[in-house]
């Protein structure tokens, strides 16, 4: 599991909204590198994995609950 920060909850990105009325902004560490990243998480109630585009690395943030 990647670990993250909530930065917006909800996204503060209006296309992402028009997607997923739950989207949320996170920011979380490069697993190689360390860097700084934020993403916007489209739907949090379900785990999320995919290739950061830093290192080409995966990562894979654990579902939340969402504000309904």
């Amino acid at each position: 599991m990647t670990d993250y920060v909530i930065l917006n909850d909800v996204s503060v990105r209006h296309h992402a909204l028009m997607i997923s009325k739950n989207a949320i902004d996170i920011q979380y560490e490069c697993p190689k590198c360390g860097t700084k990243r934020v993403v916007t998480w489209l739907f949090p109630d379900t785990d999320m994995i995919y290739e950061d585009e830093c290192h080409r690395e995966l990562v894979h943030f654990k579902a939340v609950p969402c504000n309904e």
